[in-house]
């Protein structure tokens, strides 16, 4: 019989609150309980836990929680992921954090190797590998499918800091993240090219990426006077793989039509778009070798699960060992690599080698 694992909360945010995600995910998972919840102001802590109805114990200090739970999901600003990873995992407490894991690939790999020593369960929030067009897409490019990936195009983003008078907040101050969009997606979009094609076209070799920031000042929530926006808006990226292949990475936190996956193969080509989450678009090749007509519509089956439910689920089935752990924080050190050299191609302007 699994056991029952004691999740605890750390970070319940002022705005776009994914805490509320990883809870209700954990919340649908039998063998899971949120017992503890922590917060910077208690205050807040015991109101988000008497609206959300949860039975569990608001802690006033991290470690009180820590000394309460088997494991920790950690949703607090990324400046303090791998602090308080660290400390979990010195507790022996199991950590999902959210991404990116951390700063810079020296301190994620630091923690992971800590994690490592320590046996504890380690984990980077990469919930959406867990689309089923995504899942549909791997497995077409590890069957042979799609033949030798040739191109591979991905845009993502969020409408909410579209709002150009939305008040200023930790997104906005280089300080307290390592950078706006071009990590925050990107880390999920650095991922999609290790979990997606990959294997078909071996690692990344080079990047060339450009940033910018559109909307250079938000009002303090405080007094409204303008204070600077010091991370970016936007950004895109070409990366060039082993196989000469090239993908490309486009993002915005200031609008977004839709998110976008396309790969075109030597066989065929796939697209996905978060419009019809649960169809896959797929085009052949006919007899003489070329792309004509319309695609296949794929009906992909539905999870009936939010990814943050599946991923929970994993969550626990790696601590009962019953599932392999692939998204580990050595794994989140190789993504932060990549975006650290993102990062550095698009501060000096020039192509940089990983």
């Amino acid at each position: 019989m699994n056991k029952r694992i004691r999740i605890g909360i750390a970070g319940i945010g002022n705005t776009r609150a994914i805490a509320h995600d990883h809870i209700q995910g954990f919340l649908k998972t039998s063998d899971a309980e949120i017992a503890a919840l922590y917060t910077r102001s208690i205050d807040k802590a015991y109101k988000y836990a008497m609206e959300n109805h949860l039975d569990c114990t608001v802690c006033e200090t991290y470690e009180e929680l820590l000394d309460l739970v088997d494991a920790v999901v950690i949703c607090t600003i990324d400046e303090s992921h791998v602090d308080l990873s660290k400390r979990a995992i010195a507790k022996g407490v199991h950590v999902l954090c959210e991404k990116p894991f951390g700063f810079n690939c020296s301190d994620a790999l630091e923690a992971a190797r800590l994690a490592k020593e320590k046996g504890v369960v380690n984990m980077v929030g990469y919930n959406f590998r867990h689309l089923p067009g995504l899942l549909r897409m791997k497995k077409m490019i590890d069957g042979g499918e799609l033949g030798e990936v040739f191109t591979y195009r991905h845009s993502m983003g969020a409408n909410r800091l579209a709002n150009i008078d939305l008040q200023y907040e930790w997104r906005m101050d280089r300080n307290q993240c390592r950078a706006g969009a071009i990590v925050d997606f990107g880390s999920h979009m650095v991922d999609f090219v290790f979990y997606l094609i990959s294997g078909n076209t071996g690692g990344v070799k080079t990047v060339s990426s450009q940033k910018s920031t559109m909307v250079r000042e938000r009002p303090l929530p405080e007094t409204g006077a303008m204070k600077e926006v010091t991370t970016d808006d936007c950004s895109s990226t070409i990366m060039a793989m082993e196989n000469g292949s090239l993908a490309t990475l486009s993002n915005s936190r200031l609008g977004t039509i839709r998110d976008t996956f396309e790969i075109t193969g030597s066989k065929a080509m796939a697209a996905y778009n978060l419009d019809e989450p649960e169809i896959l678009l797929v085009w052949k090749k006919n007899a003489n070798g070329i792309y004509a007509g319309s695609p296949d519509r794929i009906e992909l089956e539905s999870q009936g699960k939010t990814t943050y439910e599946v991923q929970a689920r994993l969550f626990i089935d790696i601590i009962n060992g019953h599932a392999e752990n692939d998204r580990d924080f050595f794994h989140g050190g190789r993504v932060l690599h990549v975006l650290d050299c993102m990062i550095e191609s698009s501060e000096t302007g020039n192509t940089v080698s990983i």
